[in-house]
């Protein structure tokens, strides 16, 4: 099911309302709505009920912390989560880091175009140090720097992760955070697709990324 556009929070009730006694819709995209925390909040209580539902877009909408607070606690169900281009913060990212300590059915997270940052990377890299079910992390337009591509590297090169997919274009990725990234890449055996164009490093160090990708399927600078 999707929604986009016109969708208004007297809307979004009566679908909360209907969706608490589904049991047979399992994709719910609510793009572009103009959605707040408020709203968020509405859909959270509905989804902790509801075990059918597994795929959740809510990009470009203006949920912030308190609305990410919200749906991590109704991330249990949810396979595919999309939460980009929202104005969700560093502390918003920590409730979802939270979340995804004992999660084992999510599988693809989307959380670019909003302020992450270092530490918002740092606190989803320690969450997902110990997980074996995701395999899609977008961080693409999330203000990431050089600590945020360290934290990645190392996540990158850890033996539980099943990361296959990872997307970070348009950050502050530096000369020195690619060269993090290149050595964890060189050692890495799942990732086959790596987005990290519009990135601020030089030509030298977009070849080192290239060689450490040789094996990998699909590079994108």
């Amino acid at each position: 099911m999707h929604y986009s556009n016109d969708f208004t929070t007297a809307g979004l009730n009566h679908l909360a309302t209907a969706l608490h006694d589904n049991k047979t819709l399992t994709f719910l995209r609510l793009a572009s709505n103009s959605l707040e925390d408020v709203d968020a909040q509405h859909l959270s209580n509905v989804l902790r009920q509801n075990k059918v539902l597994t795929i959740l877009k809510l990009q470009d909408n203006r949920i912030g912390d308190a609305g990410a607070k919200y749906l991590a606690n109704a991330l249990e169900n949810n396979t595919v989560h999309n939460d980009s281009k929202n104005s969700i913060e560093t502390d918003g990212i920590q409730y979802i880091a939270d979340a995804l300590q004992n999660n084992t059915v999510l599988a693809e997270l989307y959380l670019g175009f909003n302020l992450v940052a270092d530490d918002g990377v740092q606190h989803l890299t320690e969450a997902l140090q110990n997980n074996t079910t995701l395999t899609v992390l977008d961080l693409a337009n999330a203000d990431i720097r050089v600590k945020g591509a360290q934290y990645l590297a190392d996540l990158l090169i850890s033996d539980n992760t099943k990361l296959s997919r990872l997307y970070l274009k348009n950050n502050s990725v530096e000369d020195v955070g690619s060269q993090h990234l290149g050595n964890a890449l060189r050692k890495n055996q799942t990732l086959n697709t790596f987005l990290i164009g519009s990135n601020p490093f030089g030509h030298y160090e977009a070849r080192r990324l290239a060689d450490a990708l040789a094996f990998h399927t699909v590079f994108s600078t």
